[in-house]
C-alpha cells in the first residue's frame, strides 16, 4: 500500500469519525439540559464531588451536597471516576448545565473511539474496527444507558475495547504487549458502573475459554497475571470504602431491589414499538448475515446471534423469568440486575463486529450496483453504517412504549439549571446511599434535625459565633460558659474527624444518624471534616503509585514506538 492510499484512507476515516461525533453529540449543544430519568440525581452526584473539591478533598467518599448538604455515601459506592471532569469544571467556575453538556461530549467521543480501537483489536483492522463501533452506535446506547445514566453508558463502550485487548494478549502474535490497554479498559469499566463490571469478571471465564490457546504461551500469562494485578491496584481506591460500606452501614439501594426482572419487561408490540432495542437497519443486516455462508460457518456469530435473541427475549413480558429465578441461587442474584435489558450488550458487542464484517463484503456481491461501486465497497459500507448509526440515534426521539406498566416516552424537554436551583433533598433525588431508616423529607420537614447553616445544642448552652461549610468541611467558632453536646448539620459515616482548636476530640451518631460532637466551655474553632479510615487512605495511595508507574511505563512504550517509526 502506497502512503497517498494510506493517508487517503486515514483522511477517510477521520471524516467519518467527525460525522459520527456530529450526530451522535448533537444534543448536547443546547443551553439548558436534557433532562431524562435519573439526570437529577446525576447531577447532585457531579455537585457533590465539585463540592468535595472545592473543600480539598479527593477521593470524593461522602458527597456533602446532597440531603440539604448532610451528605452521603454516594462517592464510596457508586462509581464516579469520568464524573471528576464535570466536577472540577464546576469547581473552577464553569456553569452546571456547561460542565454537564461537556461530560457529554467527551464521554460520547471517548467511548466511540474506545470502541473503534477495541473492534480494530478484535479484527486486527482499522476499517473493520470503525465500521463495528459505527454499528455499535447506532443503539445509542439503549436509549442513552436507561435514561441517560452518567455510568453505564462509559461502561458499555469500553465493553468492546476490553474484549479487544483481552483478544489480542491471547491471540496476536505480539500480544503481550496489549496488557496496558487491557489494564485501561477494565479500569475505566470498573470505575464507571458496578453491575458492568461484575458482567465483565463473568464473562472472562468463557473468553479465557474460546482463546485459551494463548495460555499456553508463558509470556502471555505473565502480561494476564500482570493485567488483573495492575487492574487491581488502580481500582483498590474504589474495593476498599465499598466492601467496607457495602458490609457495614444498611442504606437505602439495599432494599430498592425488585422482586424480579419481570416486573421491568415490555409486552411484544412495545418491543416492536421500541424496534427491539437494535433498530430496523441492524435486524436487516443481521437478516442478510444469516444467508452469508462465510458466517454461517462460525460458530461464535450462530452463538452471538442465539444470544441475543435470547437476551432481547428477556424484556418480553412473557418471559420466563419468575420460574427461572425459582432456582437457586439465581433467585437472589438475578434481580440484583434491575433490569433485564442490561443484558443487551452483552450480545451485541459480538453482534457488531460480525455485522461489521458482513458489511465490508456486502456491496461487492450486489450485482444490482454499478461496478464503480462495488470498486469503492470501502467507501460504501462506511456510508451505510453511517446511516446506519444516525437513523437509530434520530429515532428514539419518537420512541413511545410501555415498560413494567410505566410508559416511557422520549420526549425532547430542556430545562435551565444552575447549582442553585438544583434540589439536593425530597422527591427529586434518589436517597439510594443513605441509611435506609431514615426519611430525608419527612426528616427534614420535622425539624428533627438542624437546618442547614445551623448548629443545634443538645444540653448545654452555645452561642455561634462564625460558620462556614465547604462539602463535608464545617468550620465554625463558639462560646460557651458550661460546654455543650451539639448536632451538626452532617450525617454520620465512619471516618469523620473533629477537631477544637487542632485538638481531637470524639465524633459520635447520635440520633436519626446524625453528627454529635461535646464540645468544651470558652469560646473555641471547631473543624469537622470526613477523612476515612486508615484503609481507604492507604488504598488511596496504592492506587496513585500505580497509576503513575503504569503512566511512566505507557510514556516509555509510545516513546520508544515513535523512535522506531522515525
Amino acid at each position: 500500500m502506497t502512503d497517498l492510499i494510506r493517508r487517503r484512507r486515514r483522511l477517510l476515516y477521520a471524516a467519518v469519525a467527525l460525522v459520527a461525533l456530529a450526530v451522535l453529540t448533537h444534543w448536547f449543544f443546547h443551553a439548558g439540559v436534557l433532562m431524562k430519568g435519573d439526570v437529577v440525581f446525576h447531577l447532585n452526584r457531579i455537585m457533590g464531588i465539585a463540592s468535595g473539591l472545592a473543600a480539598g478533598d479527593f477521593p470524593v467518599y461522602v458527597h456533602g451536597f446532597q440531603m440539604q448538604g448532610y451528605g452521603t455515601l454516594d462517592g464510596a459506592l457508586y462509581p464516579d471516576f469520568l464524573l471528576y471532569f464535570p466536577a472540577a469544571l464546576i469547581a473552577s467556575g464553569v456553569p452546571l448545565a456547561v460542565s454537564y453538556h461537556a461530560y457529554w461530549i467527551f464521554v460520547i467521543s471517548l467511548g466511540f473511539f474506545a470502541a473503534w480501537r477495541g473492534y480494530a483489536l478484535l479484527s486486527g483492522r482499522m476499517y473493520l474496527g470503525l465500521l463495528a463501533a459505527l454499528l455499535f452506535s447506532s443503539c445509542y446506547f439503549l436509549l442513552m444507558s436507561l435514561g441517560m445514566s452518567a455510568g453505564a453508558y462509559v461502561a458499555y463502550f469500553f465493553l468492546p475495547y476490553a474484549a479487544g485487548a483481552l483478544f489480542a494478549l491471547l491471540r496476536r502474535a505480539d500480544g503481550a504487549q496489549y496488557w496496558l490497554e487491557l489494564v485501561l479498559a477494565f479500569s475505566v469499566i470498573a470505575g464507571s458502573h458496578v453491575i458492568t463490571t461484575i458482567f465483565c469478571l463473568l464473562a472472562l471465564p468463557l473468553c479465557l475459554f474460546l482463546w485459551r490457546q494463548g495460555l499456553r504461551d508463558a509470556g502471555r500469562r505473565r502480561a494476564l497475571l500482570l493485567a488483573a494485578g495492575a487492574a487491581l491496584a488502580l481500582s483498590l481506591y474504589r474495593l476498599v470504602p465499598f466492601a467496607y460500606f457495602y458490609t457495614r452501614v444498611d442504606f437505602h439501594i439495599r432494599h430498592a431491589v425488585l422482586p424480579s426482572l419481570s416486573s421491568l419487561t415490555s409486552s411484544f408490540p412495545d418491543l416492536a414499538a421500541a424496534q427491539f432495542w437494535w433498530g430496523w437497519p441492524l435486524l436487516v443486516l443481521l437478516f442478510g448475515a444469516l444467508f452469508s455462508r462465510a458466517l454461517l460457518r462460525r460458530r461464535g456469530f450462530l452463538m452471538t446471534v442465539a444470544c441475543a435473541i435470547l437476551f432481547t427475549a428477556g424484556i418480553w413480558s412473557g418471559f420466563p423469568w419468575q420460574a427461572i429465578e425459582g432456582i437457586a441461587p439465581l433467585g437472589s442474584v438475578l434481580p440484583l440486575f434491575q433490569f433485564p435489558m442490561r443484558l443487551v450488550p452483552l450480545a451485541l458487542v459480538p453482534l457488531a463486529y460480525f455485522l461489521a464484517r458482513f458489511l465490508a463484503v456486502a456491496p461487492r456481491r450486489l450485482p444490482c450496483l454499478p461496478r464503480l461501486c462495488r470498486l469503492r465497497a470501502r467507501g460504501l459500507s462506511l456510508l451505510l453504517a453511517v446511516l446506519c448509526m444516525a437513523y437509530g440515534i434520530q429515532s428514539t426521539a419518537h420512541l413511545d412504549y410501555t415498560m413494567g406498566g410505566y410508559r416511557c416516552v422520549w420526549q425532547l424537554s430542556y430545562v435551565d439549571l444552575d447549582a442553585q436551583t438544583l434540589p439536593t433533598f425530597g422527591e427529586g433525588v434518589q436517597p439510594d446511599y443513605l441509611y435506609a431508616d431514615v426519611d430525608p423529607v419527612s426528616l427534614f420537614a420535622s425539624g428533627a434535625v438542624p437546618r442547614p447553616g445551623e448548629v443545634r445544642s443538645l444540653s448545654g448552652d452555645v452561642a455561634l459565633r462564625s460558620y462556614r461549610k465547604v462539602g463535608t468541611r464545617l468550620l465554625f467558632t463558639y462560646a460557651s460558659t458550661s460546654g455543650a453536646e451539639v448536632m451538626v448539620p452532617l450525617f454520620s459515616y465512619p471516618g469523620y474527624t473533629a477537631h477544637v482548636d487542632g485538638t481531637e476530640i470524639p465524633a459520635r451518631e447520635g440520633a436519626n444518624h446524625v453528627l454529635t460532637l461535646a464540645l468544651p466551655p470558652g469560646e473555641h474553632t471547631v473543624f469537622v471534616a470526613y477523612r476515612g479510615p486508615l484503609a481507604f487512605r492507604v488504598s488511596v495511595c496504592v492506587s496513585l503509585l500505580a497509576f503513575f508507574l503504569l503512566s511512566g511505563k505507557a510514556l516509555r512504550l509510545w516513546c520508544r514506538g515513535r523512535n522506531r517509526d522515525v
